[in-house]
């Protein structure tokens, strides 16, 4: 999404494995496994999402300049990483879910909308546009997915809600489903 949203011309490809699992190397980076960004050249690769956000974010203007601000907008994706990693946790256990929905969740949510409420702006962090935001629309849906979307929207403040909506309407997103559906796990459907 962020390249959509930046013009960059890129392209997708399964991961090539090396039969020591490691998906490759390069010059200026080791992948172990997907996701990974491979530059044209061949001389760059670099695996985890974050890593790949800040270094596109970087590179296309997505990431504060300034370094407070920075650390800020990196420690709200790396918050919003940690909810898929709470939710990829959970499966599809009932009760595991449950209790998710009923009380990580909801504490997560009111820590995100503190920082959305803090700015004045569309998105997560004020009125540019930054890569916690992608991370933000794509773990909305991946909760949508798991717990379902009524559950999601009972518990997610109006804030967040806002949010979700103002990206949800940015062309990067529309683009982006249209070319390619996110894999969920079938299993961990709601």
């Amino acid at each position: 999404m962020l390249l959509i949203d930046a013009g960059q011309q890129f392209s997708r490809s399964a991961p090539q494995w090396a039969p020591n699992r490691v998906l490759g190397d390069s010059t200026d980076g080791i992948c172990f496994a997907p996701p990974a960004l491979r530059e044209v050249d061949g001389n760059f690769c670099i695996s985890q999402m974050p890593a790949i956000l800040n270094y596109l974010g970087r590179k296309h203007g997505y990431v504060p300049t300034d370094l407070k601000e920075a650390a800020i907008e990196l420690q709200v994706q790396l918050d919003v990483c940690d909810i898929s990693g709470e939710l990829f946790k959970v499966g599809r256990d009932a009760e595991g879910k449950a209790k998710f929905l009923g009380e990580r969740l909801p504490n997560w949510f009111a820590h995100l909308n503190q920082h959305y409420e803090k700015k004045t702006g569309p998105y997560l962090l004020g009125d540019k546009l930054y890569t916690a935001d992608f991370v933000f629309i794509v773990t909305m849906d991946a909760l949508d997915f798991a717990l379902g979307a009524d559950n999601v929207s009972a518990i997610c403040p109006d804030g967040l809600k806002a949010c979700r909506h103002n990206l949800s309407e940015k062309s990067f997103y529309a683009t982006y489903l249209a070319t390619a559906k996110p894999i969920l796990f079938e299993s961990m459907k709601a």
